[in-house]
């Protein structure tokens, strides 16, 4: 276990990241869902959507 203590590196390090964190998405659209709700015996078909690129910003 580490401890960290207020004013030290390590502790501002944890509060607030130097770098950069990103999360990037990729979401699928139905495309066909008409035909999937009327009950229609049909492969789904999806488009890719994408990517949504997020910034993750940590603040402790």
């Amino acid at each position: 276990m580490m401890v960290l203590k207020n004013g030290s590196t390590s502790f501002d390090i944890w509060k607030a990241l130097p770098i950069p964190i990103y999360m990037e998405c990729f979401l699928f659209n139905i495309t066909n869902v008409d035909d999937i709700l009327a009950g229609k015996n049909v492969t789904i078909e999806v488009k890719e959507m994408g990517p949504y690129v997020f910034r993750e910003i940590n603040r402790k």
